[in-house]
């Protein structure tokens, strides 16, 4: 009689587990229901003889949309888990607190195969492990589809909900500066409140920019001697400014300046859908009346935009009376508070100068004017007063380096012919080598190994001849114009009109700061070399040592 012998598998008996307790949002956390999950849990591993080993007792209780956003404690889990050196039970209080759709299902899968976990469903008494049945896995599967189903109907229904309340008029999300978010309740079916602080600060404003006489960096400075404060709302404590008191910005002062939410409107966002593939083409915004009591009257607010349209055109027009006047600094010169310089006509009696100024659209500043032609004196004392070469030499500078040129330039060229020679060679046993190989004369490993000595050896000349670049013609004539610049720069800043003086500084300096009556600079590479060499002889070297440097700066 034939013995049957049954092989015997080994299963690992789980003994450790982690507990996985969810919900989706701060407003959910302040409930129970995290208390209630684990306090299941930590039950139920108590009956059926399991230790929690996480690395600290609830590090896998948190908030997390399980919908949104990358599952970061849930990917925690899972690492954690792959770690142990033995089975781990997860035990979680429903299925859909592990996870409300399919893209996590690969990952539990492959920990199931490998017997690394098994997990408990403890409302569903539902327990799968490598050795599940197809019907506990289809009870499984037929979860998460109800779960996701949930979640879809949930977000239908909340967005048909702010859809509703958008077109009754109802605010969503935070409340604008002047008004402060409130409950909803039977008795309060309004989001909003006024301010009691800072709504009367807005009124103000609106009041004061409608007269005319400010100028939004005025309304602004005006807004922050009253103490209005952009302030994050309290039932917001997500955000990184919860709780801190900021103070508002110019650009707010000019979005509350433009917001009819003040007066009765607020702007909704509509979606046009295509009638064949019932999917949003176009987005736009309308205006509805909202239910809020307003903190200003239209008859005010349309005074203000009155006012802005005005300012706007005079800007506008300011603008362009200044835009086409050559200027020697136009935008070479920041404020040591970090705004630009703006250059600008000024008349004493029959004479007219240009000035300097801070543009203050940081805020205050106390840079005062300065006249241009004090600052074009300090750049002359300190920089082209102090080039003085004589004709000869600068001639003999330049002839020296052309000729230097001239000598590298044929050295180069002797160089890559013998390169090239040498790779011609190479080319030439290349294809005798193949020809050896057809014949048989050499097998198919030695023909590879031999070829890719070969090739190693052409890469390396060709690496070689790069360094051994042609010199050209245009080259020498960018470095000639570089030391006739350099050589002659004082005399011609004093006969050069405002553009070509613009242009010249732009080449020369960088990095121009205003401070006081003292302009601060650098001067670029490579005339920063150049001038701090007062050797001119040595100037050969340093324009040999920088000759991409040259070439760049006179194509710029």
């Amino acid at each position: 009689m034939r013995k049957k012998y049954q092989e015997v598998i080994e299963v690992e008996e789980c003994k450790q587990a982690v507990m996985l307790a969810r919900v989706s949002s701060k407003k959910q956390e302040r409930g129970a229901s995290l208390e209630a999950q684990v306090e299941k849990i930590e039950e139920y591993a108590y009956k059926n003889g399991f230790k929690i080993i996480e690395p600290s007792y609830k590090a896998f209780v948190f908030t997390e949309s399980s919908s949104r956003g990358g599952r970061k404690k849930f990917n925690e889990m899972i690492e954690f888990i792959e770690k142990q050196d033995h089975k781990t039970a997860i035990l979680v209080h429903t299925l859909d607190r592990l996870q409300r759709g399919f893209s996590e299902c690969e990952k539990i899968q492959q920990l199931l195969k490998a017997d690394k976990i098994e997990v408990h469903f403890i409302n569903e008494f539902l327990v799968l492990d490598k050795f599940s049945s197809d019907d506990e896995f289809a009870r499984y599967d037929f979860g998460i589809l109800a779960a996701k189903m949930y979640l879809t109907a949930l977000n239908k229904n909340v967005k048909r909900s702010q859809k509703h309340n958008r077109e009754a008029g109802m605010w969503q999300g935070l409340a604008p500066i002047g008004y402060l978010n409130v409950p909803k309740n039977k008795r309060n079916p309004a989001t909003l409140i006024l301010d009691p602080e800072r709504a009367p600060i807005i009124r103000q404003i609106f009041l004061e920019y409608a007269t005319g006489v400010h100028s939004l960096q005025s309304i602004w400075h005006s807004a922050k001697e009253k103490g209005l404060m952009s302030k994050e709302p309290n039932y917001n404590p997500r955000s990184k400014n919860f709780g801190k008191i900021c103070p508002i910005s110019r650009n707010k002062i000019h979005d509350i300046l433009t917001n009819p939410f003040y007066y009765g409107k607020m702007y909704i966002k509509e979606e046009e859908i295509d009638e064949k593939t019932k999917k949003p083409i176009k987005m736009y915004y309308r205006q509805v009346n909202h239910i809020y009591e307003p903190i200003i009257d239209k008859e005010l607010f349309d005074k203000v935009q009155k006012v802005l349209e005005t300012r706007k055109k005079e800007r506008f027009c300011k603008e362009q009376k200044y835009a086409g006047i050559p200027f020697v600094f136009r935008g070479l010169i920041s404020c040591k508070c970090g705004c630009a310089i703006t250059p600008e006509h000024h008349k004493k009696g029959n004479k007219e100068y240009v000035y300097l100024r801070c543009s203050h659209q940081k805020g205050t500043c106390n840079q005062k004017l300065v006249n241009e032609n004090n600052i074009l004196k300090q750049l002359d004392n300190e920089i082209f007063h102090k080039i003085k070469i004589s004709p000869t030499m600068h001639d003999q500078l330049k002839t020296s380096i052309i000729q230097s040129l001239e000598d590298e330039k044929k050295v180069n060229a002797s160089v890559r012919k013998k390169i090239t020679d040498e790779i011609n060679v190479i080319d030439n046993r290349l294809k005798h080598l193949w020809e050896y190989f057809l014949d048989r004369g050499i097998t198919e490993n030695q023909y590879k190994l031999e070829k890719q000595k070969y090739l190693e050896q052409r890469k390396e000349l060709e690496e070689r001849s790069k360094k051994y670049t042609d010199i050209s013609n245009t080259l020498k004539d960018d470095v000639e114009k570089a030391l006739d610049f350099i050589a002659d720069i004082s005399n011609v800043m004093k006969i050069a009109t405002p553009d070509e003086k613009n242009t010249l500084l732009k080449n020369l300096l960088t990095n121009c700061i205003l401070d006081g009556d003292v302009l601060k600079y650098e001067i670029k590479a490579p005339f920063d070399k150049l001038l701090s060499c007062s050797n001119y002889k040595k100037w050969k070297d340093i324009a040999l040592d920088n000759i991409n440097d040259f070439e760049n700066c006179i194509q710029k």
